[in-house]
């Protein structure tokens, strides 16, 4: 599945220019989240996060692969798409939440809807939750044109 539009929460892009948050050697993971999880904090917190069963271990997983480019201004971070294998019983999840787990107090970098609908989605046992990345970037930022 599309990860949805990324929200990242209010005050945390400074993060990624005040240098708290380095996208290139920081450990950045991917976690899902149940229909309970409230889009309001900066800071990663396990509290709604599905448990560690069923393929799933509480935490999520590292981007892999990742990449940051600049083409015409915009800077852009890709990774390859992110899965589970699902095994034993379905595992049911809404959100999935982007965080850095190496920069102090894990700061958010982005929530996502697994569904564009905002729906439970359901995995049943032997299919996989593919997060497949936006093409154009999972986080991007433009840069101002330069002076002079």
């Amino acid at each position: 599945m599309g990860a949805g539009p990324i929200r990242m929460p209010d005050g945390n892009a400074l993060l990624l220019f005040d240098g708290t948050v380095d996208l290139d050697s920081d450990e950045i993971r991917c976690a899902l989240f149940t229909s309970d999880y409230t889009i309001a904090g900066r800071w990663y917190d396990d509290t709604h996060e599905l448990a560690t069963e069923h393929g799933y271990e509480r935490g999520g997983k590292a981007l892999t692969n990742r990449e940051i480019t600049e083409v015409l201004r915009v800077v852009r971070l890709y990774a390859d798409e992110t899965s589970w294998t699902i095994t034993g019983e379905s595992i049911t999840a809404r959100y999935g939440v982007l965080y850095d787990d190496t920069a102090d107090g894990k700061p958010v970098l982005g929530v996502f809807l697994l569904d564009g609908d905002d729906l439970d989605v359901t995995v049943n046992p032997g299919q996989d939750l593919r997060i497949v990345w936006n093409a154009a970037g999972i986080l991007r930022a433009v840069r101002a044109e330069p002076v002079g």
